[in-house]
């Protein structure tokens, strides 16, 4: 279009003139087989990230938090860091030596594997997008610098990742603000779900050490030593001559059998007492294993219990409160949990970017 208005007659009245063209300088040139190694990292990263399964949802998933924290440490997970920290070192190479316009070009062509990538792996279009504005903000500082240094690459990884974290800020607070209802049912349907279980296992632990404390401190042996030491023999023999004065006429030794007699059955009395406690708390903390229709019932119940817990819940101001800020929360709390791969992904970046302008 520009060169058939230049053959109609160049300066004519009323024309106008756009330059589309890219002069590709041999420095540009030089630099494509970089450019094709960070477009596959890039797309191999995605995928790390994608296996990872990573999800805003999971931190409001209550029942499931032990195997949601996991995914922070998974295979996949530092695999993606450590491929993304290649991403940013190979971008920062990439635009050293280049003008800004060719070095920022990279984020056309992240942006398109982006795209080609969110076809395969669902949902995971914009943060891809996210990931190549870091990598490009790279490339664009690496441009800027008149050496490659450790501590230039450290200062371009920087930039990237401080882009990383404002775009992943304001991405996970968008999120949240439009999923905020399903996000708050998820953990009032969570509690509710996990108050029996809390309330099972304590209970178990509390029984454990009740059946502990029993077996160790109301034995037979401890209840007849207790019983002793809180009640004398002369004590005994005055109650029993009281009750039956004609016992005065027995010997030292049968008084002293008698005193003994009266230990044990006290003790046994006590003893069985003790051990009908402990059936009673074993049978209390056996699981009932049986399924029946009162289950069923009571899982549909727990739909009314949600929301009998989430109208309670708002009563309280600062629950609103909560409720209403919630998108922000979200954000620092997804960006506070990136801010910790910056502690790996700079490192590396600086490191292998160092060693890639020796070579």
């Amino acid at each position: 279009m520009p060169q058939r208005a230049e053959q109609q007659g160049q300066g004519a009245p009323g024309t106008i003139t756009l330059d589309f063209s890219f002069i590709a300088s041999p420095a540009f040139k030089g630099k494509l087989p970089i450019l094709v190694i960070i477009l596959v990292l890039f797309a191999f990263s995605g995928i790390m990230l994608s296996r990872a399964n990573l999800s805003i949802a999971d931190a409001f998933d209550v029942p499931r938090y032990e195997f949601n924290v996991v995914k922070l440490y998974s295979v996949s997970f530092l695999l993606f860091i450590v491929l993304f920290a290649v991403t940013v070192a190979l971008a920062t190479v990439y635009g050293y030596g280049l003008s800004m316009g060719a070095a920022v070009m990279l984020l056309a062509a992240l942006a398109f594997v982006s795209l080609v990538m969110s076809l395969i792996l669902p949902g995971m279009m914009w943060p891809l997008l996210i990931l190549a504005a870091s990598a490009a903000t790279a490339s664009a500082a690496g441009s800027t610098k008149p050496k490659l240094t450790f501590f230039s690459a450290w200062n371009a990884s920087g930039k990237a990742m401080t882009v990383l974290l404002i775009l992943l800020f304001v991405y996970s607070a968008a999120v949240a603000n439009a999923n905020k209802d399903l996000y708050v049912d998820t953990l009032l349907s969570g509690a509710a779900e996990f108050t029996p279980q809390l309330q099972q296992q304590v209970t178990a632990v509390c029984g454990e050490a009740i059946l502990g404390a029993l077996d160790q401190n109301l034995n037979a042996q401890a209840i007849g030593e207790k019983l002793k030491a809180s009640v004398p023999r002369d004590t005994v023999k005055a109650n029993l001559l009281l009750l039956c004065p004609q016992l005065a006429n027995l010997n030292s030794a049968q008084q002293d059998t008698l005193i003994d007699l009266s230990y044990g059955q006290v003790t046994g009395m006590a003893t069985s007492m003790v051990g009908g406690l402990k059936q009673g708390i074993q049978d209390m903390l056996k699981p009932n294993e049986t399924v029946t229709g009162d289950q069923e019932i009571n899982v549909t119940a727990s739909q009314q219990q949600v929301a009998d817990l989430r109208a309670k819940v708002f009563e309280v101001p600062q629950a609103q409160m909560l409720y209403n800020f919630l998108p922000l929360i979200v954000g620092l709390m997804v960006a506070s949990t990136a801010y910790v791969t910056k502690f790996v992904v700079q490192p590396i970046s600086s490191i292998v970017c160092f060693v890639l302008a020796k070579l």
